[in-house]
């Protein structure tokens, strides 16, 4: 398992053009994950140090890394340690501009997203690799849409 992570952070790392950039979360001009999103460009890695983060992401179509200190050395208390949480008001990560595989969520815990569908991760007309995650304490609610309500988790 170790060495799939390994091998997968080195071809991203291979086949990256030169110019792709890692953007820290948090930093002196980077406060939440979203704006990581924002600067980044297709190519490049969002890296987030442990924390608990209370937002809502969107990829925004973008072929982009976002990572955990878990891409280092596989330590599973990164993933535990590092909390993207939704605080219930809706889905905590958004893939619904068709992403595909390059565009990658690794090693976080997802928690307390709400929505009628994917209430922790809503993954709409894409095809993003969602690897190495923990996605609990989320709500598929039919609130919104009476009948609808599917995938809680995602």
């Amino acid at each position: 398992m170790k060495k799939t992570v390994m091998f997968l952070a080195l071809i991203l790392f291979l086949f990256s053009p030169a110019f792709a950039k890692i953007h820290q979360v948090p930093s002196q001009h980077i406060a939440t994950i979203q704006e990581g999103i924002d600067i980044a460009m297709n190519g490049d890695t969002v890296l987030v140090l442990p924390g608990v983060y209370y937002e809502n992401i969107n990829f925004k179509g973008k072929n982009i890394l976002l990572t955990s200190n878990f891409i280092f050395g596989q330590d599973t208390n990164a993933i535990h340690n590092t909390i993207i949480d939704g605080k219930d008001t809706a889905s905590v990560v958004i893939f619904n501009s068709k992403e595909g595989p390059s565009s990658i969520i690794l090693g976080f815990t997802v928690r307390h997203g709400w929505n009628s569908a994917g209430g922790g991760i809503l993954c709409y007309d894409s095809s993003p690799r969602i690897t190495y995650n923990i996605i609990k304490e989320n709500v598929a609610s039919s609130f919104f849409w009476p009948g609808a309500s599917v995938g809680g988790g995602i």
